[in-house]
């Protein structure tokens, strides 16, 4: 069993490695891990979204999930870049 040290402790080679043993690569675990709405379904909710979801244009709120103009979501990138800043 290859540890993270035999992947030159690259998490993405790693996780690489264990998609390609186990679904054959990236690309099919994607396709096998990906779940789709039934046609029938689609059809029924009128070919829309059944929570629709509109995300921020304003730079103030990059990040944000809005739904009927209120917040739902802060998906932000601005934790990570001082933690991680020093790496690179």
């Amino acid at each position: 069993m290859k540890i993270l040290q035999d992947f030159n402790f690259s998490g993405f080679s790693a996780l690489e490695s264990v998609l390609e043993k186990t679904y054959g690569g990236v690309a099919q675990a994607l396709a096998s891990l990906t779940l789709f709405a039934h046609p029938e379904t689609v059809a029924q909710i009128g070919n829309r979204a059944l929570f629709p979801i509109i995300r921020a244009t304003a730079v103030s709120q990059r990040g944000s999930v809005l739904a009927d103009k209120k917040l739902v979501l802060c998906d932000n990138t601005i934790v990570k870049t001082p933690f991680f800043g020093h790496i690179h």
